[in-house]
């Protein structure tokens, strides 16, 4: 059907996925998650070729992960009081949950990375997505992560 090109997410679930246009000149195709059977780690199952549409505007249904002017990758994410935790990664979801998303992997910079390891924060309902910045609680304390361990329930994509 094609490759994915980016993620949408709004209310802190995966709405859908954005696929590479079939033709150069060709429209942008997306896949509503609804229409996802499943995500593993080579390749998405769609459950019906019906699934696929023609992507028009996007705004009232959510962001972007990779591309766009309000893109969440790379996205800061700060506390109530002003304390950077770090910028988005990557972000992980539970299947289970309705692809709901429950953590972002946070980076400091390739340094910080090395040495310390990327940090997790898990999304609780508080969180609050803004115009330029993601707000977490204190409570959901980012802690650290080594190369690439991930829980049995979650995926991470990205």
């Amino acid at each position: 059907m094609g490759e994915v090109r980016d993620l949408l997410i709004g209310d802190w679930q995966l709405k859908g996925l954005l696929l590479d246009p079939k033709y150069w000149f060709g429209h942008v195709r997306a896949v509503a998650s609804e229409g996802i059977a499943s995500i593993g780690s080579d390749a998405v199952m769609v459950s019906d070729p019906e699934a696929v549409y023609t992507f028009g505007d996007f705004t009232e249904r959510g962001r972007l992960f990779m591309s766009g002017k309000k893109k969440l990758h790379a996205m800061p994410v700060v506390t109530p009081n002003g304390q950077q935790l770090g910028f988005i990664e990557d972000v992980y979801f539970d299947d289970q949950l309705g692809k709901q998303i429950i953590g972002l992997e946070l980076t400091d910079g390739v340094i910080s990375d090395l040495r310390e390891g990327r940090k997790i924060v898990h999304i609780q309902d508080d969180a609050q997505l803004g115009e330029d910045a993601v707000i977490v609680q204190a409570g959901q304390s980012a802690e650290h992560e080594r190369s690439g361990t991930q829980t049995s329930d979650s995926n991470r994509i990205g």
